[in-house]
């Protein structure tokens, strides 16, 4: 479904990368949303606290806030909208946050809200918590649970451990 009509608003899913289990989103979001707006939204549904940096993947185009100390072919997202970027319903493009950390993101563009306004973004629905800041990107996190895996209190049964679905685990321990 092409987008050449203004639409109320657009369906989007969001994933995380590198994570096992995925850590993802769904939510709506108004038509004219810019991309700074986007990112404001993507921080709120995810759970980052905006401590860092943010670029958006379109193609082999990125959009961000240029920093002129650090000359790139990144242009300016100030002014564009998402619909500018958006064709077909299960267009896929790219968020990075926090460089340092690396956490790269997928969207997905689900589809066209239509028949109604659509004020404000509303999150849908979405499993998993995300990471804490700082905490290393994918590698760290995965890490960091490692960590919090080894100090629960087994009360010193090590048949216990040798015997705890460790996956599954971990899957507890960084859901909601």
């Amino acid at each position: 479904m092409k987008t050449d009509i203004k639409p109320a608003g657009f369906q989007l899913r969001i994933a995380l990368r590198d994570i096992s289990p995925l850590i993802w989103r769904r939510f709506l979001v108004p038509g004219a949303i810019a991309l700074p707006g986007l990112h404001r939204v993507i921080q709120e549904v995810m759970g980052w606290e905006n401590y860092h940096l943010h670029l958006y993947r379109f193609g082999e185009k990125e959009y961000g806030i240029p920093d002129p100390a650090y000359p790139t072919e990144m242009r300016n997202e100030r002014g564009r909208r998402l619909r500018e970027f958006l064709r077909d319903e299960g267009d896929v493009f790219g968020y990075e946050y926090d460089f340092g950390d690396s956490w790269e993101h997928d969207l997905v563009f689900e589809r066209i809200v239509t028949g109604s306004e659509v004020t404000g973004a509303v999150c849908l629905e979405g499993e998993r918590s995300c990471p804490p800041e700082d905490v290393g990107g994918p590698t760290g996190y995965m890490d960091y649970l490692e960590v919090l895996l080894q100090s629960l209190p087994f009360g010193g049964y090590p048949e216990v451990v040798t015997t705890i679905d460790k996956p599954a685990l971990l899957r507890n321990l960084s859901s909601d």
